[in-house]
């Protein structure tokens, strides 16, 4: 069941340092978080990546680790929620905090857990969501205002500590079904915006030190700490083959000195990663169908019929006869709930048109 949290407005403004009014969005961009100049800060970092290697770019900026925002700087994610491309993060209280060209500030918060590790893309931006004793975690999705859980799986776990979004806003995530046990990834899962999973990938790999997934020029990569035993220090590449998802090219991450303590250097420790450059066509054209556009319930119904669309679209109800019965607007991510008492009991067609793509559905009023 999906649970929907409303946000609490809090007014939190955290200074910081210079950083580039406008994120540059290009096919060799990534912006990672990690430590900083200041080891009391953490910072945000640009890599360039070319066909061998990835290559530093410098520090860009920092998050204020201050007891309002303590452990700020968990995760980063780049999407336009409708202000154009914005860095957010998170933090231990539960706040989800934006960068707005000059300050941090918080849009949202949850009261029974902990935000990490964002992935956003476009005006899709989700978080994973830790319960109070980090034994649960699931998938949440924040916009206008209201945080709302979409994912929870437990039967498995999530293993790396990050989210991968695509163009439309599918979701990709890793998990494992004994994780906890042998540290291993065995799927990777493609998730719609509402929470239903769409494709599933067999893989394996060690997840210790796993901390970042995001899309490059229609590429998906993720990020390992020295700690890993499969990719120690390295980024590496995934491509998918069939049912299967496979690593192919790896390319060592940057740990440049970014300033210096009193016990010597500072080494970038980077601890997650995000772009804004398209995915691409990386699931394949035949691999999204219209089909998987929509998902109604329950059917048959008595009184009400749920919709929950992927794209912004248009429904319409058709009797038996092909009579139009029944019209509505659907609005990406919020779940329309439609009032049926008054049709006749018998099969209906439910059309959507979402993006120019047009799927029927049947439903069973009884």
């Amino acid at each position: 069941m999906k649970k929907i949290y409303f946000y609490i407005p809090i007014v939190l403004v955290c200074q910081m340092s210079t950083v580039a009014q406008t994120i540059t969005c290009d096919d060799t961009s990534i912006f990672v978080i990690g430590n900083s100049t200041t080891a009391s800060l953490r910072g945000l970092h640009k890599f360039t990546k070319t066909s061998s290697s990835l290559n530093y770019a410098g520090q860009i900026g920092t998050i204020p680790n201050t007891t309002e925002t303590a452990g700020a700087g968990l995760g980063l994610a780049i999407a336009d929620l409708g202000d154009g491309q914005r860095f957010y993060t998170s933090d231990y209280a539960g706040h989800i905090l934006e960068f707005d060209g000059t300050s941090w500030n918080t849009l949202a918060t949850v009261s029974d857990g902990t935000l990490n590790n964002p992935g956003g893309k476009n005006e899709f931006l989700y978080y994973q969501k830790y319960s109070p004793d980090f034994s649960v975690i699931s998938i949440v999705r924040y916009q206008n205002g209201m945080i709302n859980e979409i994912w929870n799986d437990p039967a498995t776990q999530i293993t790396l500590a990050d989210l991968a979004v695509d163009d439309v806003g599918n979701v990709y995530f890793f998990t494992g079904t004994n994780a906890m046990v042998d540290y291993m990834t065995d799927t990777l899962n493609v998730m719609s915006p509402n929470g239903t999973i769409l494709h599933q990938y067999s893989i394996s790999f060690d997840f210790l030190g796993g901390y970042g997934l995001c899309f490059l020029n229609g590429g998906l990569y993720m990020f390992f700490t020295e700690s890993n035993s499969d990719y120690p220090g390295k980024m590496v590449r995934i491509e998918l083959s069939g049912s299967s998802a496979i690593t192919t090219t790896q390319y060592l991450v940057p740990k440049p000195v970014v300033g210096t303590a009193t016990n010597g250097p500072i080494y970038l420790n980077v601890q997650d990663a995000d772009t804004c450059s398209s995915s691409g066509n990386f699931l394949g054209v035949d691999d999204v169908t219209p089909q998987d556009f929509f998902e109604m319930f329950p059917n048959p119904s008595t009184t009400q019929l749920h919709i929950n669309a992927y794209q912004n679209g248009k429904l319409t109800i058709f009797n038996a006869l092909g009579q139009k019965v029944m019209h509505q607007d659907l609005n990406s991510g919020v779940e329309t709930i439609l009032d049926i008492r008054t049709l006749a009991s018998g099969m209906y067609l439910v059309n959507v048109e979402l993006n120019g793509n047009h799927t029927t559905k049947k439903f069973i009023k009884q």
